[in-house]
């Protein structure tokens, strides 16, 4: 084949190729303007435009490229302003000049309306310079009026521009709106927010964490460096140690020192979550402040703590008192056989003596538990207190001086005066203690009155209006952590063998079991206070007479012994049996039962001990004195919970003698439950101030 031919091919086959070319293009062009066509979009544009042909001209473009037109034209501001109030528009198409108005005017307008449309100018005699100038016053487009076919493409960019533009003013809105939200709940929260650095500078702070740390605004706070408020630096470092490794923390409890008051615990919880333009971390950090829940939470363990003693206490003192009750008891009955004149005797002094220690130890126990029975009346904190004062002087020494202060007219409070004594005298000795050297003890009492902002910073006090009891010496004094300590159970500062742990812990079961509150003021070296409040009492203190020496009388009545413990059983009849009383012993509630119905005579008195195997003491003095109406009744117990109420006071009108007690309380209290008076020995010519048992040996 000739070359003519092959470029004759070559031609023919390029030709083809453009002409394939060209119609792809068509086609591609036509399948947009039908796409347009066919799924309704339409386009409204606002001609500015003192030409009506010129104006029929755009929209026959517009309308060649597939959109359905709907247009307006304007020839005035005026008139575009009323257009664009009227109407919703998709783009402005303007003529550069016009009598009375041009294409930069009507973008002021558009500008000055607010509208964010596509501006696009049109005119046949401007220059390069003037569409220059006019982009850059915000028009988007500039074209020739002879080269309209540039108007499609124009029309679709600005409309694709647009969009975007505004969707990214809804996407920002979105954002700011988010970050105002964010921002909100930030400052609302109650828990503390902070950004920081890895040094310890803080970059951003909230309203709560500024609060939380008692500073005036969010710049002072930020002035700090985040080192300074822990109270152990190395929590920190620990802490740091742990995000950098791990990424995060989650629940990290640690001290924080405010700028006043006391320390809080605060709980940490946080993770790096950005990288500083210098590459270092920075963390964010939500700050929990758990000391009151703390502070809540050690007043439970402490209570549980002490219910678990307290069982476990209540569970001994049953058993411990009785045997304490036959070793106290014969110790007596032995003392009085052998006379106090033989050296035996002393041996027997000192048993009872340890016996009594030994009862006092279990009372104790019972105290701090909250576990006694009260039997609680309305007194004179002064009266209780002035009864004690002649032996408090004997128990502290001659190296310490009492002072008293006495309010004049203090006010009355519900309490058990036996207890109220061994408040004072455990105060009194544990004072004693601290002052090994001798110093001055000091008592006083003033009416006190606690606000909710006291009750709120001290656990466990409640407002109200109290008898307050001041106990301060000029002793050694106690650290914080000592004072934390004080009133746990067996917790003691004490040489091995100087003391239980027991005193303190038991003045707070019987302060807050009586309804009121204990707290401590001391210094390392400047001495120790302690301030008892007893709430007030709107029942009025009896007068009550000097009390009169009496002597216990001879019995002759009949009583009613049912113990199940052999050896106090035995010692209790032995003492009733030898001062005259007719005593029917028996070791069950079932069997006293049983006896009862054996017997003619009258029962003057139930003698029993409330804890007894199946049927316990209550039970079967409710059936005695269903069948006997003129039987009295008298309780025994090491451990009488069960004769108290819910606050631990003695039931009205129960009869409770606590065990251990000796021959002469148990002469006396028997003689006080049949109802005789002691002073009828009188008249048989004994001393007064004397217990004579019947027959001795």
């Amino acid at each position: 084949m000739s070359p003519a031919c092959d470029a004759e091919k070559f031609c023919k086959g390029a030709c083809v190729r453009t002409w394939i070319a060209a119609r792809k293009a068509n086609l591609s062009a036509t399948w947009s303007r039908y796409k347009r066509m066919t799924v309704g979009n339409s386009l409204r544009v606002l001609l500015v435009e003192d030409s009506a042909d010129d104006a029929e001209l755009i929209v026959a473009e517009l309308e060649r490229g597939g959109y359905r037109v709907i247009a307006e034209r304007v020839q005035t501001a005026h008139a575009m302003q009323e257009a664009l109030r009227r109407a919703r528009w998709d783009m402005v198409v303007s003529d550069y000049d016009m009598p009375g108005f041009s294409g930069p005017a009507a973008l002021e307008v558009l500008k000055a309306m607010g509208q964010d449309l596509p501006f696009i100018i049109i005119s046949g005699t401007i220059g390069e310079e003037t569409a220059v100038a006019a982009l850059k016053a915000g028009a988007h487009d500039f074209l020739a009026k002879g080269r309209l076919a540039r108007l499609l493409p124009a029309v679709e960019r600005e409309l694709r521009d647009v969009t975007a533009r505004r969707e990214r003013l809804v996407a920002n809105d979105a954002l700011r709106q988010s970050e105002a939200q964010y921002r909100s709940l930030v400052d609302r929260a109650v828990f503390g927010i902070y950004r920081s650095t890895v040094d310890g500078r803080l970059l951003t702070v909230n309203p709560a964490l500024v609060r939380m740390l008692r500073y005036v605004n969010a710049d002072d706070l930020l002035a700090l460096n985040l080192n300074d408020v822990y109270m152990d630096r190395t929590a920190r470092d620990a802490l740091m140690t742990k995000v950098m490794e791990h990424g995060r923390i989650a629940g990290e409890e640690v001290m924080w020192q405010p700028r006043s008051g006391d320390a809080i615990r605060v709980r940490l919880s946080g993770a790096i979550v950005d990288v500083s333009t210098t590459g270092s971390p920075i963390f964010e950090v939500i700050v929990e402040d758990i000391t009151e829940r703390h502070r809540l939470h050690e007043q439970l363990r402490q209570a549980q703590k002490m219910e678990a003693i307290g069982h476990l206490a209540g569970g001994i003192a049953h058993d411990f008192n009785n045997l304490l009750t036959a070793i106290l008891g014969y110790s007596e009955l032995l003392t009085e056989q052998i006379g106090p004149d033989k050296s035996i005797g002393s041996d027997l002094r000192e048993i009872m003596s340890a016996a009594q220690r030994a009862a006092a130890l279990t009372r104790q126990l019972l105290a701090f538990s909250r576990r006694q029975v009260l039997a609680v009346a309305a007194l004179d904190l002064n009266q209780v207190i002035g009864n004690m004062e002649k032996m408090l002087r004997r128990l502290l020494g001659e190296r310490i001086t009492i002072k008293t202060a006495f309010a004049d007219r203090l006010r009355p409070i519900m309490a058990d005066a036996t207890h109220l004594e061994q408040v004072l005298i455990n105060l009194a000795v544990n004072a004693r203690d601290a002052m090994p050297q001798g110093g001055t003890l000091t008592i006083e009492t003033r009416d006190a009155d606690l606000d909710a902002h006291y009750a709120s910073t001290h656990a466990g006090a409640k407002p109200g209006a109290y008898a307050l009891l001041s106990v301060g010496d000029t002793g050694m004094g106690m650290s914080r952590e000592t004072q934390a300590r004080i009133f746990e159970p067996f917790f003691t500062t004490k040489e091995l063998g100087r003391g239980t742990g027991l005193g303190l812990a038991a003045v707070y079961g019987i302060v807050h079991q009586l309804g009121g509150y204990v707290w401590v003021e001391s210094e390392p070296g400047r001495g120790t206070v302690f301030q008892v409040y007893l709430p007030e009492t709107q029942h009025a203190v009896q007068t009550t007479a000097a009390p009169v020496v009496r002597v216990v009388a001879p019995g002759t009545e009949t009583i009613l012994l049912v113990e199940d413990e052999d050896a106090v059983r035995a010692f209790i009849k032995t003492v009733l049996q030898r001062f005259g009383y007719t005593v029917w012993e028996t070791p069950s509630a079932e069997a006293a039962l049983t006896l009862l119905d054996g017997v003619d005579g009258p029962i003057h008195l139930l003698l029993t001990d409330v804890i007894l195997p199946k049927m316990d003491g209550r039970e079967l003095a409710l059936r005695v004195t269903r069948n006997h109406p003129l039987t009295q009744v008298l309780f025994m117990s090491g451990y009488p919970e069960r004769m108290a109420t819910p606050q631990g006071f003695l039931e009205s009108g129960v009869q409770l003698m606590e065990k251990p007690f000796t021959a002469q309380s148990l002469l006396a209290r028997v003689r006080q439950a049949l109802g005789r008076d002691i002073n009828e020995r009188h008249s048989h010519g004994s001393e007064p101030g004397t217990v004579e048992p019947v027959g001795h040996p």
